[in-house]
């Protein structure tokens, strides 16, 4: 009866957390290594103070798997709850359907970094539960995210490898791989509009940043009276624009007056207008969903090319 009582007692004991055996046995595994290579007493202490900081990140690793477990309702649920702290902080997650952030969700990989090392991950990091990450003189802690432009096919327009990221301590990251992300977008055709309006408007940005700014408009003593009661009449009526000196079509301010009440008014803006990557940025987030056609057939050929280099295909429109 002893025998049996201390069997029934240990049995229970030994299930009553699986991953925390399995990771204890591989610590065991590492740890003998360790001894039998002779490996030098500093490397073998941070090799060990690794493996006891990543138990806790491969226990959530695990939680993806065990969420499929559930039914539907309840995925989305369990999702909206994660993807808040996490992929609620990207701009291209945000208000976008349980299923497409679940497979985002489930794609994510997680990784630990030790203090001080640096990270090279040419994809999107999202500092998931611990740990500090210094970047381009910024700081990100806990549910904030960087590289958010890793979905940019052209390499000239991205700020990766630019920048040195370093982990400050003990860093766990989610990731998440361009391959994967465009895998999902294939799986969801709907979600595909809205990530290509943010590439094209990252990839402004980055234009914008380069120098490409928008020069003042510099209007003449003579011509200050008429220009005034010119923007009167556009705020009047829209579509006025077109009957606006070509001059003063070569003013952000007054264009931008007509689009905020028509975006498709931008093929009334003079070339320089239409060529300029800041005032493109500006009609498309005031022509909101409807960009595609309204502001992108009125654009220069050049920044129709850089849509080709950011999007890779039109069929993604």
């Amino acid at each position: 009866m002893w025998a049996y009582i201390i069997g029934a007692v240990t049995a229970v004991i030994t299930t009553l957390d699986i991953k925390k055996i399995e990771h204890q046995q591989l610590y065991d595994q590492i740890n003998s290594m360790l001894v039998d290579m002779s490996i030098e007493r500093t490397t073998a202490a941070r090799v060990r103070s690794f493996l006891f900081q990543s138990e806790q990140m491969e226990r959530r690793d695990a939680y993806s798997e065990l969420v499929e477990f559930l039914s539907p309702e309840l995925q989305g649920l369990m999702c909206d709850e994660i993807s808040s702290r996490t992929l609620g902080r990207v701009a291209y997650f945000v208000h976008r359907t349980n299923r497409f952030r679940f497979a985002v969700y489930k794609a994510l990989t997680r990784r630990l970094y030790v203090p001080q090392e640096l990270i090279h991950e040419d994809r999107l990091l999202i500092i998931a539960n611990q740990g500090v990450v210094g970047s381009d003189g910024r700081i990100y802690t806990r549910g904030m995210a960087l590289n958010t432009d890793f979905f940019l096919y052209s390499d000239e327009l991205r700020e990766a490898g630019t920048l040195i990221t370093r982990a400050l301590n003990y860093v766990e990251l989610e990731l998440l791989s361009r391959r994967d992300f465009s895998r999902i977008l294939k799986q969801f055709p709907a979600e595909r509009p809205f990530v290509t309006a943010f590439r094209f408007l990252y990839a402004l940005r980055r234009r914008v940043a380069r120098g490409d700014s928008l020069p003042r408009f510099e209007a003449t003593a003579a011509a200050a009276t008429d220009f005034g009661a010119c923007l009167e009449m556009v705020r009047r009526d829209a579509h006025a624009l077109a009957a606006c000196p070509a001059d003063f079509r070569d003013n952000a301010v007054l264009v931008e007056a007509a689009l905020a009440r028509d975006a498709s008014l931008v093929r009334y803006a003079s070339p320089r207008l239409r060529g300029d990557a800041r005032f493109v940025k500006r009609a498309i987030l005031l022509a909101g969903a409807g960009w595609p056609e309204s502001v992108l057939p009125h654009v220069t050929d050049d920044l129709r090319g850089l849509l080709v280099a950011v999007c890779g295909d039109y069929s993604q429109l």
